[in-house]
């Protein structure tokens, strides 16, 4: 079994409820109607990495650079994706994450990087620990994304239940 969560316009939430009913092996966990603005996601990304820049993970401007190859090399998909460093560096901004890299700073650390999670190879010749430390800005802020995500879906739900 697999979960698959769905964030959907309201007129095309009664379509998608009435197909999945139709298939007796999937079942509707939960509908969740957001109230805010802002998408579950993006509250849970933003408190991610405002956890991480209190924990003082994010050392260097191009931390967010092992964030985003993290993101593209997602095995579980369920984090966005991001065509390039300039839509990931837009969306920090969106967020109103201050003090993020520049597109160009972004650009040129995901370009140290090879392979893919958790067997990252890094072409600027780090140290064993500086390569361990790079890896486990992800790893990190994957547990902080899917804990806040939790936190905040099931804050919802209980306000729904009130």
């Amino acid at each position: 079994m697999k979960e698959i969560t769905l964030r959907v316009p309201e007129e095309v939430a009664p379509h998608i409820e009435a197909l999945a009913k139709r298939m007796p092996e999937v079942e509707i966990e939960r509908t969740v109607e957001i109230q805010d603005a802002n998408s579950i996601y993006d509250l849970a990304f933003r408190s991610a990495i405002d956890e991480l820049r209190h924990l003082k993970v994010l050392k260097q401007p191009r931390d967010y650079a092992w964030i985003m190859t993290g993101i593209e090399q997602d095995l579980e998909n369920d984090l966005l994706s991001f065509s390039s460093t300039r839509s990931f560096a837009a969306y920090l901004h969106i967020l109103g994450l201050g003090g993020v890299p520049s597109n160009t700073c972004l650009y040129n650390a995901t370009q140290l990087v090879t392979g893919v999670y958790p067997d990252w190879v890094f072409l600027d010749d780090v140290d064993v620990s500086e390569e361990r430390r790079r890896k486990e800005v992800f790893q990190l802020f994957l547990v902080a994304f899917r804990r806040a995500r939790n936190r905040i879906s099931e804050h919802i739900c209980e306000q729904m239940k009130a």
